[in-house]
């Protein structure tokens, strides 16, 4: 389980396409050979949408969408097995990767349900490459 919190703001290109940048701080959690891995980030997101059914936009103002976008997590804290995790010589602080999923947008509340991947080792040594599956909710003021 982990869980993220943050702030985005949406830029419409077009009455389809919309680019979505984040920023969010977030915690990952896994299992390892030698414990619980969790880590603490700053993750910075930049997601297109493609907006489905813009034709009836007219009749109702709620959004379903595609996302899809690159992102840069830098890596603040960790924990492995209770310990503190060796960033200096062990483990990566940077990380990079694509996300990708669907969402709705209801009202002024924001669902997402999407996947993201790393193309980077999350160890030196080790190839720990860090797959996420996500439920999100958010709120637009």
């Amino acid at each position: 389980f982990a869980a993220q919190v943050g702030f985005y703001s949406q830029v419409k290109l077009s009455r389809v396409i919309s680019l979505q940048p984040e920023l969010l701080y977030q915690t990952r959690g896994s299992k390892h050979d030698d414990g619980v891995l969790r880590t603490h980030e700053l993750t910075v997101p930049l997601n297109i949408r493609v907006r489905l059914f813009a034709a009836m936009e007219d009749i109702v103002d709620n959004q379903m969408f595609f996302y899809a976008g690159p992102y840069y997590s830098y890596r603040f804290a960790g924990t492995l097995g209770g310990g503190k995790m060796d960033f200096d010589n062990e483990f990566r602080r940077d990380e990079y990767g694509v996300q990708y999923g669907f969402g709705f947008d209801i009202m002024r509340v924001q669902i997402l349900f999407g996947a993201s991947s790393s193309f980077r080792s999350l160890g030196r040594d080790d190839k720990i490459m860090q797959k996420s599956a996500m439920f999100s909710l958010g709120y637009r003021f």
